[in-house]
């Protein structure tokens, strides 16, 4: 049954999180692919230290936000992550356009995203602010679908207001409310890699 967006936003409000299915895909192959690119892109690699650049109230915002991660102790040594956002223009997959059009969004923009072991990514909400910027006058609707793309693994873990999230398959997808805080680590001893889908969540939504 197709519900509106609006409908949709309000179902999930008050939900830490919801599962909305699995994606079939090589996801082998797509591993694959995204172990070379690290390989080839170290320039990829970014920490949570050191100031985005602000044009408005959402980065002086995000800004103080990191100014608390580094005065609670996170720094270059625990905060490391490779994704494919941090150039411009972005480092783009084969296969992102396959999954993304599966997905209930317009202008949507993937970011396979690579956490080693040992780092986190602390306790925040996300503000979309490069999106936002891109595609003003949506604000209300803007979306991240999280698609993983390897089974989850000890170590492996993701915490969604008081959930937490872990014994995910490869492929499966989840969405939380835009402004839930959550976190993600890696205290395992193997990478963890994710598919993370910002856009426009369409007009009418078919997903439970």
């Amino acid at each position: 049954m197709s519900v509106s967006r609006t409908t949709y936003l309000d179902s999930i409000k008050h939900k830490d999180y919801v599962w909305c299915g699995n994606i079939p895909a090589d996801w082998s192959a797509i591993q694959q692919e995204c172990e070379q690119a690290v390989k080839d892109h170290p320039e990829c690699w970014q920490t949570l230290v050191g100031y985005r650049e602000s044009w408005d109230g959402l980065g002086d915002d995000l800004n103080k936000e990191l100014d608390k991660h580094r005065q609670s102790g996170y720094s270059p040594y625990n905060t490391r992550h490779w994704e494919t956002t941090t150039i411009q223009p972005k480092l783009e997959m084969s296969w992102e356009g396959e999954i993304m059009e599966q997905l209930p969004l317009t202008n949507a923009t993937g970011r396979p995203t690579l956490q080693p072991p040992g780092n986190v990514m602390p306790w925040h909400q996300d503000k979309f602010i490069y999106f936002k910027r891109e595609n003003p006058g949506h604000d209300e609707h803007v979306v991240r679908f999280i698609v993983f793309q390897k089974d989850w693994q000890n170590g492996h873990l993701l915490q969604a207001g008081d959930s937490f999230v872990t014994h995910w398959k490869a492929g499966d997808i989840l969405l939380w409310y835009p402004d839930r805080w959550h976190l993600s680590a890696n205290v395992g001893i193997t990478d963890k890699w994710t598919f993370n889908v910002t856009g426009i969540l369409k007009e009418e939504v078919t997903w439970n």
